[in-house]
């Protein structure tokens, strides 16, 4: 049975447009109190399965079946307990599934049946996904989750700054009722559970920046990836990896990390599809340019995103939306990497730099949304959607248009980026592009470039 809502209406004049749901959900004083999806290792064959229980009526086992079977296997896991609270957090994972399997399991001691689907072994098919962060501050706007559940990803890749805990123990209960809002409305129309790929923001650590994987004991308890290095990467089968990062906030931007980076691209330069996430931007559309950890980023993970040739890096922690021109050493470049974000999922939205006297914007709007990226073959499209489930940008800008590019030959040394990665897109959009690009003065904390904008770009 459903737990019951209880639902307090915020005025908009304070929180921004609409309205926020105060996530006071009656838990369920015995049995499974939340069901959530992750992973560990490659998505195409396997499946992590988490669930919250009281520890009177915890039990580690599973069963589960390809759906429309009744081949029922039992799974045990593992359990521990979930920091400041009297919970206990069991994870089971499923090995050696399918590639794009359907499947059916129920927890122990709990009748529902819930469902799954692996992720496909190629993108021979278009595969969707959604990303945003910052999501629960204020209040909970299911709008967000409603209108992303309805594009039926195949997951969610979340940016960091998940349920403002702030590492503090009395927060903790903040987690559970979002968790169990998240198996409540993030359910595809065939009843499918949506994993999530989660990474760390400042908001899950006591003290935000600079700290140890101590000061963020819930982000680090609730998921068991990435994992207390704060880094890792999922890769795909052989089609699509995406790589998580910590932007400063229980470890160094910096150092080891940028080493892990390194390595991690460099082994793999013949993916089709790679992708970068964390939460403080690059290039910031509300911060200031050289402002708080945006500078290490660009010392220490642009340069390899250039050398590595990464196809899009998703940005958080600013509370807007923002789209970059395609960018390469350090300026716009039409081989360069396209910048998304900034993580207004759930949260208010702030006022943004204008693109037009910023060179690194290409759009900024003060919106909540997700963004969806869908992946087909070689090619990639990204849309913006807001609450009202309208689509508010695009990239490519065109209708149908789509982004590729060839295989990479070598990494980029700042000398020839059209050898490595080319990215074509129809001539329609390259003409519209060329039209609407105009020069620009200064950007935020940047002196202008006679580069800035580059009308031959995509």
């Amino acid at each position: 049975m459903r737990c019951r809502w209880l639902v307090v209406l915020v005025p908009s004049v304070i929180l921004g447009q609409g309205c926020h749901v105060a996530l006071t959900r009656d838990l369920p004083p015995s049995g499974t109190q939340a069901v959530y999806l992750s992973w560990q290792r490659d998505p195409t064959t396997t499946m992590t399965v988490h669930w919250l229980t009281r520890p009177e009526h915890g039990s580690d086992a599973l069963t589960w079946t390809p759906r429309g079977e009744e081949s029922w296997q039992r799974a045990l896991g593992a359990h521990r307990p979930v920091p400041h609270s009297d919970h206990l957090l069991h994870t089971v994972e499923l090995t050696e599934l399918t590639p794009g399997g359907d499947y059916r399991f129920r927890i122990a001691g709990d009748r529902r049946d819930y469902a799954f689907r692996t992720m496909p072994a190629d993108a021979g098919e278009p595969i969707t996904f959604v990303v945003g962060g910052d999501l629960y501050r204020e209040g909970f706007d299911q709008r967000m989750y409603v209108q992303a559940a309805r594009r039926d990803p195949m997951f969610a890749l979340i940016g960091g700054d998940i349920v403002y805990d702030n590492g503090e123990p009395a927060r903790v209960s903040r987690w559970f009722h979002w968790l169990n809002a998240w198996e409540e409305f993030m359910v595809t129309s065939d009843g499918r559970l949506i994993p999530m790929i989660v990474t760390i923001g400042n908001h899950e650590v006591r003290g935000e920046y600079d700290r140890t994987p101590a000061e963020a004991p819930f982000f680090y308890s609730l998921f068991a990836w990435p994992g207390e290095q704060g880094c890792g990467v999922l890769d795909f089968g052989g089609y699509m990896s995406i790589v998580a990062l910590d932007s400063g906030h229980t470890h160094p931007i910096g150092g080891a990390q940028t080493e892990w980076l390194q390595r991690t691209l460099a082994d793999r330069s013949d993916v089709e599809h790679v992708f970068a996430v964390y939460h403080v931007p690059a290039y910031p559309s509300v911060r200031a340019f050289d402002g708080g950890k945006s500078p290490l980023i660009r010392q220490h993970w642009v340069p390899l995103f250039d050398r590595w040739s990464v196809d899009v890096v998703y940005e958080n922690h600013d509370h807007a939306y923002k789209r970059t021109p395609l960018i390469r050493g350090g300026q716009v470049d039409r081989g360069g990497i396209l910048y998304l974000g900034d993580g207004a999922w759930g949260v208010a939205p702030r006022n943004v730099h204008d693109p037009r006297t910023t060179w690194y914007l290409e759009r900024a709007e003060s919106v909540k949304h997700v963004i969806v990226t869908t992946i087909h073959g070689r090619t990639r499209r990204h849309e913006a959607v807001n609450e009202l489930g309208e689509v508010f940008d695009s990239y490519p800008e065109t209708r149908g248009g789509t982004v590729e590019r060839a295989k990479r030959v070598r990494p980029w040394a700042g000398v020839a980026p059209r050898a490595t990665k080319l990215r074509s897109v129809d001539r329609a959009t390259q003409t519209q592009s060329a039209i609407r690009r105009t020069p620009v003065t200064t950007a935020p904390g940047r002196p202008s470039s006679s580069t800035a904008r580059n009308p031959a770009g995509p």
